[in-house]
């Protein structure tokens, strides 16, 4: 009784929208794996981020598997990406 159907598509059958759970099951993976939530959890501090934003947005942008992205990434939305982390 505490397990909800499956669609076809191994989405929960009353799932809100594939995104938001999405977002969920990773949530939750996160949490069982103890991961921190923010870079700070992991002792990045805010002015060492905002020194490293273009760096990590340009090696971002480089890497091998930047082309499958679903969606493309400017440097911009990358750097906002890093900025909410943190």
């Amino acid at each position: 009784m505490g397990q909800r159907r499956r669609n076809t598509d191994g989405w929960p059958s009353r799932a809100r929208s594939p995104p938001r759970s999405l977002a969920a099951v990773l949530n939750r993976l996160r949490a069982q794996l103890k991961l921190p939530e923010r870079l700070s959890a992991c002792g990045v501090e805010g002015k060492e981020l905002t020194a490293a934003l273009d760096g990590l947005a340009e090696a971002a942008q480089a890497d091998l598997c930047a082309p499958s992205n679903p969606r493309p990434a400017a440097a911009e939305d990358l750097k906002s990406l890093l900025r909410e982390l943190a």
